[in-house]
């Protein structure tokens, strides 16, 4: 690739007799290329601060290999500086083999990070949005990079921690300080809930009962149909499709009473019988 300016002849950019520096250039370097150039490249809020280098410390002047007149190919290049960001968990993120330049400007951006886009919607160029997906986890907020990493990581999913240490970053240990504990915590916050998105409240991946009687087959049904039902206290009993729901006896994650009762087995049954 040969820089456009060489058709002008040397006398374009090198006084021979009262130039700057080593190369006698018509004006110091950056000045130099932005006679041509313009600034446009160090418009955005966030500044490369490989531009104080000069325009050199990428680019070669006359010609070069690489696309842009770059001094290297350009991911070699940002790793002149940069830590290999493959390195950064055992799991890269896959978008790492379309280059540096796939998610950041090389010199300036409007963008933290110089990416080319706000975070969130930059990632959501290759991944689908979740907010299509039912009720969101309001952690999506925050962003993507609250919960995943950008370039790898050692959980799966690009995680920023292993799956329950992530969750409790937010969420109070729900078995904290209780007697019983259901077994179902030991699959992990994800066994029963969804991460970014779900039709069921609280972010389930199913209907509640139908999500107990995967493990919990045996049960038989409470119909809604019970007389007792309407008198529940506090209004309508929970309900999970044509059924009564489980959480309405039961507590899903720990309690203080056998079989996970969500009060005391007499206030329980008296609340409705």
């Amino acid at each position: 690739v040969k820089h456009a300016a060489l058709d002008e002849g040397c006398g374009a950019c090198h006084d021979p007799h009262a130039g700057f520096g080593k190369g006698f250039l018509r004006a110091e370097m950056k000045g130099l290329c932005k006679q041509c150039h313009g600034d446009k490249a160090a418009q955005g809020k966030v500044v490369h601060q490989a531009l104080d280098e000069g325009c050199n410390a990428c680019h070669k002047p006359h010609a070069s290999k690489n696309k842009k007149l770059l001094n290297s190919p350009v991911d070699a290049l940002c790793k002149d500086c940069h830590s290999i960001p493959g390195k950064e968990g055992a799991i890269p993120h896959t978008g790492l083999a379309e280059g540096c330049s796939s998610c950041h400007k090389p010199h300036s951006s409007p963008n933290k990070k110089l990416l080319t886009k706000d975070a969130g919607a930059l990632c959501l160029d290759c991944h689908s949005d979740p907010k299509t997906a039912g009720k969101v986890h309001t952690a999506i907020d925050e962003g993507c990079g609250a919960c995943h990493k950008p370039h790898g990581s050692d959980q799966k999913n690009l995680l920023t921690a292993s799956g329950d240490k992530l969750c409790l970053g937010c969420h109070k240990d729900p078995a904290a300080g209780k007697k019983m504990r259901h077994d179902g915590l030991d699959d992990g916050c994800s066994g029963c809930h969804k991460p970014h998105a779900s039709k069921e409240e609280p972010l389930l991946k199913k209907p509640v009962n139908e999500l107990c009687k995967a493990c919990h087959a045996t049960h038989k049904k409470h119909v809604l149909e019970a007389k007792h039902a309407k008198a529940f206290p506090g209004g309508k009993f929970p309900v999970s499709g044509a059924e009564m729901a489980c959480t309405g006896c039961h507590a899903p994650h720990a309690s203080d009473e056998k079989h996970l009762y969500a009060k005391p087995e007499k206030d329980l049954c008296s609340s409705c019988h």
